[in-house]
């Protein structure tokens, strides 16, 4: 009888790597990042007690183990011994990262609403805007949208300059701001904005104007004219006034405001017609001051899409006030 097929090298590596790897997964949240860390330090990533971690299941360390002693047996090369050591601290550095990626989502979430929304404020800024055209709204979100862009992006850094080395529920020290939120988290909560003004500011973008009773299509620079609104919001001092003088016979103004509001509401349907959101709670008869619509929706734009950062109040009340205005049935019925 032919004798069977000893195992390739590649094979036991890939096995053991394997194995780790469901083991690891057993323990689950037993295991901080700070625990995994000190693992992936160590002289043997199969001897968990070394690390001087407290770990509860000594069944799964017994087994971690004992696949150290499977593969000695095994009488393994240097070469690949070290090739396996390198395989298992990159499957815990992954799995690092990946709790790494978990705490700053939390962190981001939690930082969204970690001021109260001032709703005097808000309300005051939705009727400035409420008065407008549609056409003097679509011009002031024209002129908003890259003023709020260029302000984010000079004054953004990564949020995970923030988190600490090691566990969440450490505190973090905080760094100085003007407003309401740290400039550090601009980025974070500026991701929907950053999307659509890469979307919409191509070099030269193709849209239909209706002249003399027909339709041209012409090719337009997209200009980045920019205020001090986003800046004095930021610091508090929340006046939509300078975007309610723009020119509304500027067809391309308009037409690039339409733009914007297009792909931002493509992006704010999820959570405006989702679980909770406003237009559940109006189907459910929650809200039902019908004039506090814009308010509520301006609100949840907030919460679940910027933040209670002062410096979102007027992209969220031009957005709510055209959102509203469009019917939140059309828009989440389409």
């Amino acid at each position: 009888m032919p004798r069977d097929k000893k195992p390739s090298v590649e094979v036991i590596l890939d096995l053991a790597v394997e194995a780790y790897g469901k083991l690891l997964a057993e323990l689950g949240g037993k295991l901080t990042m700070k625990d995994l860390r000190a693992i992936a330090k160590g002289a043997d990533v199969f001897d968990i007690r070394a690390a001087n971690i407290k770990v509860e299941s000594d069944t799964l360390v017994q087994k971690i183990a004992k696949l150290r002693e499977l593969l000695d047996e095994k009488h393994l090369a240097d070469t690949a011994e070290l090739t396996l050591k390198s395989r298992i601290e990159l499957l815990l550095h992954e799995r690092i990262d990946g709790m790494h990626r978990n705490e700053l989502k939390l962190f981001i979430k939690k930082e969204r609403t970690s001021t109260p929304v001032d709703r005097q404020l808000l309300r005051e800024c939705i009727a400035s805007v409420a008065g407008a055209g549609d056409k003097l709204l679509f011009a002031g979100l024209a002129v908003l949208v890259p003023d709020a862009e260029d302000f984010c992006d000079k004054h953004a850094v990564n949020a995970e300059d923030l988190l600490p080395e090691g566990d969440t529920g450490k505190k973090r020290k905080r760094a100085s701001r003007e407003s309401e939120t740290s400039p550090q988290l601009l980025r974070e909560h500026a991701a929907m904005l950053f999307e659509v003004v890469k979307k919409v500011s191509v070099t030269k973008k193709k849209i239909e104007l209706t002249k003399a009773g027909g339709k041209r299509t012409v090719s337009v620079t997209m200009s980045n004219q920019t205020t001090e609104v986003t800046r004095r919001a930021y610091r508090g001092d929340v006046n939509v006034e300078p975007l309610l003088v723009q020119d509304t016979k500027d067809k391309l103004l308009v037409a690039k405001g339409r733009m914007y509001f297009k792909e931002f509401m493509k992006r704010l349907t999820e959570n405006i017609c989702g679980p909770d959101g406003p237009y559940e709670q109006l189907k459910k008869g929650l809200d039902r001051v019908h004039s506090k619509l814009p308010e509520n929706v301006a609100a949840w734009i907030l919460a679940t899409s910027f933040s209670t950062s002062t410096l979102w109040y007027p992209l969220a009340a031009y957005l709510a006030v055209l959102l509203v205005r469009t019917g939140l049935d059309v828009v989440c019925e389409a």
